[in-house]
């Protein structure tokens, strides 16, 4: 969203009243996928018309919204699981997509054990048989410190795991709850400008 502010009043033509200080609010949807140059990382893009500033005119950007447009998998795509028993770690792959809770429960039904995702706690419950148990990345790094239990790509210390997603987790009875379940793979965007960093180059009031 960028505001328009006109030229600023001074004490002459705060006298006469005639150039009023104003606000004029704008709202311009970026995609990359309209950029005229560039990738989707660093690209330029086109507004459709010619803003005209008047001399002392400020032009600012105070508010900014990014669209969710990041997959449940970016950040890893791995269930682990111990077998208790035989003392092994096992793994599924979830593959490349946007999640609910309802279709992430189904797919570890399908590939692991009986799971449900319930809304109204926004928890999935897992069945546990007292033997198999979904592990979390802390668990992986300290029972299986060794690379050659994990898929290609994956370590202990980054095992591109959807923990992520299920967050933690505790044993009650026959079920294993992950009581804090997000489907989104980041929750804060941060901005990073070097020209707006670099205080020297910062014009007007901040």
């Amino acid at each position: 969203m960028c505001p328009q502010l006109s030229q600023p009043e001074t004490s002459s033509n705060k006298a006469s009243n005639t150039i009023p200080q104003y606000w004029i609010m704008s709202t311009i949807y970026v995609d990359s996928r309209k950029r005229v140059a560039g990738d989707d990382s660093s690209f330029e893009f086109d507004i459709g018309e010619t803003i005209h500033l008047q001399t002392g005119a400020k032009l600012s950007v105070l508010k900014f919204r990014v669209a969710d447009a990041f997959l449940s998998t970016d950040r890893g795509q791995y269930l682990y699981w111990i077998d208790s028993a035989l003392g092994t770690l096992n793994w599924a792959t979830l593959p490349v997509g946007a999640y609910t809770g309802t279709r992430l429960a189904a797919w570890i039904s399908s590939n692991y054990a009986a799971a449900t995702y319930v809304a109204e706690t926004n928890e999935i419950q897992i069945a546990y048989d007292g033997n198999r148990r979904v592990l979390n990345d802390s668990e992986l790094r300290s029972q299986f410190p060794g690379t050659g239990s994990y898929p290609a790509g994956a370590t202990p210390s980054k095992p591109l795991s959807i923990n992520h997603l299920l967050g933690p987790s505790f044993i009650d009875g026959a079920l294993q709850i992950h009581n804090f379940v997000t489907m989104k793979p980041y929750s804060e965007l941060f901005l990073r400008c070097s020209t707006l960093a670099n205080a020297a180059e910062i014009k007007g009031q901040r």
